[in-house]
């Protein structure tokens, strides 16, 4: 066969017996250049070498016997090759493992993907709106915006919301979704009718004689920020509902009552200031008390009354006693 054609098909080459009147060759260069791309340009192989020459070097002298040696014959290098592809192999699948076990232990501690799990949630979500779940669905979607900020997840968000007749949170989420720069004309478009829809849907509770200073509202158990507008427009689900008003230094004000969608109801609040707490009156002695003079005085007169009849009765007694000795006499 020509030298040519050696260079050609280096693989039947190799198949070939060799013959024992000719000198054997050296193994192809193309087949040495091969496993030497495959070794030095893998970087796992790369990353792995440092770390695990010994177990290489080890099965080098393992394989020593029949390993092929200068004068060998060509075919003999395909055992070289194999070995070479084998510890790249090795060193790929260890470099994979070693890369996934961070992975794995973030996953272990909870340190998932967060755009995996966003992923997750939303298709949850999707499958509980087409089973009417729309629940399950305001959970999953909310979770997935909140993980990935996804205006989809936030546009179905919207559309479970208002599918249970939540409208207040519902308008809440198509207003943050028509506020987003990167939304295409179709969505928008959507996005803006469904907020025409539900704000149509819902009360409103104008509450009026509120003071200038800083209220604290809660409806329905949530707390709502004082804009400062006065009246106060409160936009409100159409049913039932509880509205809580305080204000420091002031008496607080509830009001109840029920809804209707579309309807604008106006509630006079008042607050008056607390009363004043009364001083304590200082402890009062026995001498503040009339009673006291009165008592004194009478005994003082008393006291003198019986001094002045002791005197007389004393003098009228000196005057008897002479003239009643004279007689004796």
């Amino acid at each position: 066969m020509p030298a040519s054609d050696d260079a050609r098909a280096p693989v039947a080459v190799a198949a070939a017996a060799p013959r024992p009147d000719v000198a054997p060759r050296s193994p192809p260069s193309a087949a040495r250049s091969v496993a030497v791309r495959l070794l030095s340009d893998s970087p796992p192989f790369q990353a792995w070498w440092p770390r695990s020459h010994g177990i290489v070097l080890s099965m080098l002298v393992a394989f020593r016997p029949s390993l092929p040696r200068r004068g060998t014959p060509p075919g003999a290098w395909r055992g070289m090759v194999r070995l070479l592809v084998l510890l790249a192999t090795a060193a790929s699948t260890a470099h994979a493992q070693e890369a996934a076990a961070p992975e794995a232990a973030a996953a272990a501690s909870g340190e998932a993907d967060p755009r995996g799990r966003a992923r997750e949630r939303f298709v949850e979500g999707t499958t509980a709106m087409d089973e009417a779940r729309w629940a399950d669905a305001v959970e999953a979607f909310r979770e997935a915006h909140a993980l990935v900020g996804s205006p989809v997840a936030l546009y179905n968000l919207g559309f479970a919301l208002r599918a249970l007749g939540r409208y207040r949170e519902a308008l809440e989420a198509f207003d943050a979704l028509l506020g987003a720069g990167d939304l295409d004309e179709a969505t928008r478009t959507d996005a803006t009718s469904l907020r025409d829809e539900v704000r149509g849907r819902l009360a409103t509770l104008a509450v009026e004689g509120l003071p200038a200073e800083t209220i604290t509202l809660t409806l329905d158990a949530l707390d709502l920020a004082d804009t400062g507008l006065r009246p106060l427009e409160l936009p409100c689900d159409p049913g039932r509902h509880v509205l809580r008003i305080e204000a420091e230094g002031r008496l607080g004000f509830e009001w109840r009552g029920e809804l209707d969608a579309g309807e604008r109801r106006s509630v006079e609040a008042v607050l008056p200031p607390l009363p004043e707490t009364p001083r304590e009156a200082p402890p009062r002695s026995i001498a503040d008390e009339p009673a006291f003079w009165v008592i004194l005085g009478v005994v003082l007169v008393g006291a003198g009354v019986g001094a002045g009849v002791g005197g007389w009765a004393a003098d009228e007694a000196a005057q008897l006693r002479p003239e009643a000795t004279r007689l004796r006499l």
